[in-house]
């Protein structure tokens, strides 16, 4: 469990910490966005993680996480990611939804170009 924390909040620290109150009326929503993303030799791992703290409980929002692989002029993306705004176009009722922290949630899917 603790490489997992390591795994998760190293390459955040140094790419993306934000944090953040949603809603400043009675019943605000406090979060901390952890992004970050990991790189290879052709291969790439993005996420970003968002616990939340709200007046009726708390949670975590998992906003993006994804794989994407790319060889020549072949590309693979597979995981959660927000669409496009064509891609969302296509896909009405399944387009980035607000999460409970703020961001938009993506959507689960694959992409082969």
């Amino acid at each position: 469990m603790r490489w997992l924390v390591l795994f998760i909040l190293l390459p955040a620290l140094a790419q993306g910490v934000e944090a953040g109150v949603l809603g400043l009326g009675p019943r605000p929503t406090f979060f901390l966005r952890l992004s970050g993303e990991l790189l290879g030799e052709g291969v790439r791992a993005a996420y970003a993680l968002a616990p939340y703290l709200a007046e009726g409980g708390g949670g975590i929002s998992l906003e993006r996480l994804y794989l994407a692989a790319e060889e020549g002029e072949w590309g693979l993306v597979l995981g959660r990611f927000p669409l496009t705004l064509g891609e969302g176009r296509l896909f009405p009722y399944t387009w980035n939804t607000p999460g409970p922290a703020g961001g938009e949630e993506g959507v689960w899917g694959g992409a082969l170009t």
